[in-house]
């Protein structure tokens, strides 16, 4: 029997290799095309609405931002990274049209959450780190474009987009929630990880010991045909001298 500290120091973390093998791969392609479908039928529902308000223009440009969403959904031929990248760039694109288009703060935060989260669930710490520092610097970007007055007048919202102060304190709350969910979200993945990847470990281990016991069961059963055999030839053997004793 292997010993279970020998196991924890032979198992290796779970490879983001093999492609559409991989859970993480299963998740994003789910996820990608539920999203895919879901945006479509709000398009659908959108659009008419702003040619009835005169903006045509906004509508196409929402149906060329979101085509290339479709593609990374549903084309076969694309590496696990780059549709997840494709998956977090459109977040991040739609996120950052809400805040420099219609200026609207709570969304702004909504999106650069969700942004944190799917990364570090679907791509791991390497990915949360950079998605976090990019959510980071566009969302200080946004608030500095806002204050400044460089974007012109903001329209009529319920939360002022050129105030400092509600920069301030939603982004004090983006801070703190996209930190503590991203690090709790990654903590129970790696965890989750490590124990599949013990278990595969183990398993592993007992298929090794039962072909082991398996092919001593064989040569056992062989090494007893050959006695048995043996003995036969001997018993013979004695047979036929004895025959040929009685003769003489």
């Amino acid at each position: 029997m292997i010993e279970s500290g020998a196991q924890e120091e032979q198992i290796e973390e779970p490879s983001e290799q093999g492609g559409d093998q991989t859970w993480r791969e299963r998740v994003r392609l789910g996820l990608l095309r539920t999203m895919a479908v879901a945006g479509v039928i709000a398009l659908l529902i959108t659009t008419p609405v702003l040619f009835l308000e005169g903006q045509p223009v906004l509508g196409i440009v929402y149906w060329l931002l979101f085509a290339p969403f479709l593609w990374f959904a549903f084309s076969k031929r694309l590496p696990s990274n780059v549709r997840l990248a494709g998956l977090l760039g459109t977040i991040y694109v739609f996120g950052l049209g809400i805040g420099v288009g219609e200026r609207r703060l709570p969304e702004v935060g909504v999106y650069l959450l969700s942004l944190c989260i799917m990364a570090v669930l679907l791509g791991g710490w390497r990915w949360a780190a950079v998605t976090g520092g990019v959510a980071a610097v566009s969302y200080v970007g946004l608030a500095w474009v806002n204050i400044s007055g460089a974007l012109g007048p903001a329209p009529f919202t319920a939360i002022d987009p050129e105030s400092a102060g509600n920069w301030i304190t939603f982004g004090a709350n983006f801070a703190i929630f996209a930190a503590s969910l991203t690090v709790s979200i990654g903590y129970v993945v790696t965890y989750l990880e490590r124990a599949l990847a013990r278990s595969r470990a183990l398993s592993q281990s007992l298929e090794q010991e039962v072909a082991a016991k398996e092919r001593e069961m064989e040569a056992r059963e062989k090494a007893e045909a050959t006695l048995v055999h043996a003995q036969k030839m001997e018993i013979i053997g004695r047979l036929a001298g004895g025959i040929a004793h009685d003769f003489n």
